[in-house]
């Protein structure tokens, strides 16, 4: 949503034009260096968003008011932190669905029983 214009004014504007430059001809990434830099670019990017400076805002609104509530929830859902492997429960409930949903958690089939389980019973190829 936001151009590349925006993205090299910030960058002006935040002075970090000759660090991404170093960082750039670096032979390796120095990512505390570069996460740093990105941070400071995304936060301004989003200041300014959130205050209406940027011409594709409009459209946002717009974007968000035609999603009504179940855009709103499924956003949230998302920002949410995503869980250790061990902990997906977390993320979804018991239920294994998002909170809010009014539906059904999906049931996933059966899986057939493992290949050495039913080469027992199958007849072979010659006989």
């Amino acid at each position: 949503m936001i151009d590349e214009r925006t993205v090299r004014i910030t960058v002006q504007a935040l002075g970090l034009e000759a660090q991404l430059e170093q960082l750039e001809g670096l032979p390796l990434i120095d990512w505390p260096r570069a996460a740093g830099a990105r941070q400071q670019i995304l936060q301004a990017l989003y200041q300014g968003f959130i205050k209406g400076e940027q011409p594709q805002r409009a459209d946002f609104d717009s974007f968000r008011h035609a999603g009504g509530q179940a855009l709103e929830d499924h956003c949230r859902f998302e920002a949410l932190p995503m869980p250790p492997p061990n902990a997906a429960k977390a993320r979804t409930g018991a239920s294994g669905r998002p909170p809010g949903s009014t539906r059904a958690a999906p049931r996933l089939p059966r899986l057939p029983p493992t290949t050495s389980s039913r080469s027992a019973s199958m007849p072979s190829a010659s006989g």
